[in-house]
């Protein structure tokens, strides 16, 4: 969940020849009508800490598509976003 619609740009600099900017350390998992992802987002502005969990979905079988993974990959998405747009402050 954490990775999926995360830009490419930011995660794939092997073909560039440079150190990576960005790298992801999750764990993800599944049991009957659960979905999870959790992990720490590296940045040049200092790490954050990440943990998406869902249940209760209609849906038990483990796909990418599942509406459950998609919905956590928005999240991961925006989070990441506001993230670097604030430099590394999130105003909570």
């Amino acid at each position: 969940m954490l990775t999926a619609k995360l830009p490419r740009y930011y995660l794939d600099s092997e073909d560039l020849g440079t150190d990576e900017l960005f790298s992801i350390a999750s764990k993800s998992g599944s049991m009957d009508a659960c979905r999870n992802d959790g992990g720490i987002i590296y940045t040049p502005y200092g790490p954050y800490v990440v943990v998406i969990m869902s249940s209760d979905f209609h849906d038990p079988l483990y796909y990418d598509d599942h509406p459950a993974m998609q919905f956590g990959a928005k999240i991961s998405r925006l989070l990441f976003h506001q993230f670097l747009a604030l430099e590394g402050r999130f105003n909570l």
